[in-house]
């Protein structure tokens, strides 16, 4: 009882912060509709935008590169002018990502979208920074865990929702919803962090004066690269593990319709079965 207790204390006390739970919350929406769509992503650029497999690998590249480049700029930015801000401003322009996926008539004019993606994952950094600096330290273990384990559910069943759509409305017409869905549910997101968020770092009155007594970015950007050798090694297995994923990743879907012959329905049923 006591253990049990406990555990229900600790969930209590994580989701009694409002930026946890406002983050929990929307990025589950914003969670909700990707994993409808993103499965079958590959086989919209085949069967609709008529890119080639060579072609589909590459953009998956392009897509993987524009996040990396993002990443380290998106954490000294949080931590110069603030983690609110850059949430905000990042969760926006995802507004402006299915637009131009709406747009694209052919796999070259997808670029200009994987682009904006790549920028919007600018404020991934401060996601994590905020959640932590939001929790006690006693607490912070429990609470990514409840905020993956909430985060992930969507993931479970919207595949094979998305698979019935695309299956029903054909790969065209479903990708079209869930674009129009994805503008309206960024739109809604972006709103409810910026009227719950707090900062996290510093008062908002302190701001200027933190930005003016900050080194300059790049000496912080020097200063982050100097990492433990603990923190190298889970770097490198965190590579090699993507490197060999990613290998393959954006071409399963694909190889479960061309070879397997699996319907976007059976692929979804896949895709949910393996998320359990």
């Amino acid at each position: 009882m006591t253990e049990d207790r406990s555990y229900w204390e600790t969930i209590k006390t994580v989701f009694s912060s409002k930026n946890v739970t406002t983050i929990a919350i929307t990025t589950s929406m914003i969670t909700l509709c990707d994993a409808g769509w993103r499965p079958f992503w590959p086989l919209y650029l085949k069967n609709v935008l008529g890119a080639s497999v060579w072609a589909i690998s590459f953009l998956s590249m392009l897509g993987q590169s524009e996040r990396l480049l993002f990443q380290l700029p998106g954490g000294v930015i949080a931590d110069r002018f603030g983690r609110r801000k850059i949430i905000v401003y990042g969760t926006a322009l995802r507004i402006f990502t299915p637009m131009l996926y709406l747009w694209a008539t052919d796999w070259v004019t997808v670029i200009p979208a994987l682009l904006l993606n790549g920028v919007t994952s600018i404020y991934m950094p401060a996601f994590n920074a905020i959640i932590a600096d939001s929790l006690p330290e006693e607490d912070r273990g429990a609470g990514y865990g409840a905020y993956r384990m909430i985060t992930s559910t969507p993931r479970i069943f919207s595949p094979i929702i998305g698979g019935y759509l695309f299956e029903r409305m054909g790969p065209a017409e479903g990708f079209r919803l869930f674009m129009f869905i994805s503008i309206a549910v960024n739109a809604i997101v972006t709103y409810a962090r910026y009227r719950i968020i707090t900062e996290t770092l510093f008062d908002e009155e302190e701001m200027r004066g933190r930005v003016r007594k900050r080194p300059p970015v790049k000496e912080q950007i020097v200063e982050t690269m100097t990492l433990g050798k603990n923190v190298w090694v889970m770097v490198l297995v965190a590579v090699l593990s993507a490197f060999g994923t990613r290998m393959v990743f954006s071409l399963v879907a694909i190889y479960a319709q061309d070879v397997i012959g699996l319907s976007y329905a059976q692929l979804g049923v896949v895709i949910t079965i393996g998320a359990v």
